[in-house]
């Protein structure tokens, strides 16, 4: 089904498709075609409202696609660059030495290294921000997982992995997966997506049980959400 939605001065088409999942999923391929799947029973105008509530950032991907994505989305590792980490921008200070050395020295990131290309700048940056998420990531699942879980239940598996598509995920063996990249946000979102990921512990869906439960663990969850749906992904 075709099925049109203004929004602002633009207009978005989409091709809604019905199907028996809990869940509501917008895609952009090519930067053109959007793609909605909503679940049997979902009315068509509330549908609509849902993309609408998307509308800026489908136009993101179309005029990321029309500019061309990779040049738009390529992040620079030079002196100068600014990162974010923790919802705070730092700026990046290369120099050459013998030594690989990073240090923190809020605004500035300084990485010394013996290569300075921005592909071996990016690759020890990519490797510092994974070891800075785990460390982060694990302490706070250990803080959180007991109110969701019990104190008494076992940890559950944690693995880090670069993902261009998701912030996290929980798998039906209940191994959950964060994005390093969301070290570049504030702390109130690493805690959103981690209690989103350990509610899935409870109810592998997103229906009433699910957004109840993550409501009373996060009562302004939609706040943090609404600001990651608004991000890029690396």
């Amino acid at each position: 089904m075709i099925r049109e939605v203004p929004f602002g001065s633009k207009k978005i088409l989409y091709n809604l498709r019905y199907s028996q999942r809990a869940t509501f999923a917008v895609t952009v391929q090519g930067g053109r075609h959007v793609t909605v799947k909503a679940p049997l029973g979902m009315l068509p105008v509330d549908v609509d409202a849902r993309v609408r509530r998307r509308g800026a950032w489908i136009l993101r991907h179309f005029r990321r696609s029309n500019a061309g994505e990779r040049t738009l989305r390529k992040k620079r590792y030079v002196s100068g660059a600014s990162l974010f980490l923790w919802g705070r921008e730092v700026h990046l200070r290369v120099r050459r030495s013998r030594e690989l050395c990073l240090r923190l020295e809020r605004p500035f990131l300084r990485v010394q290294t013996p290569k300075m290309s921005e592909l071996a700048v990016e690759g020890v940056l990519r490797r510092w921000r994974l070891e800075l998420a785990r460390e982060r990531f694990l302490a706070r699942v250990g803080e959180l997982a007991p109110r969701v879980i019990g104190r008494d239940a076992a940890p559950p598996r944690i693995r880090l992995a670069f993902m261009r598509r998701r912030w996290g995920s929980c798998s039906r063996r209940g191994t959950i997966s964060f994005n390093p990249w969301l070290s570049e946000h504030p702390i109130g979102c690493v805690d959103y997506v981690i209690l989103h990921e350990l509610c899935h512990l409870k109810h592998l869906h997103h229906g009433p049980a699910f957004t109840g439960l993550l409501s009373r663990l996060l009562p302004d969850w939609r706040r943090w959400k609404r600001r990651l749906d608004q991000s890029e992904r690396g």
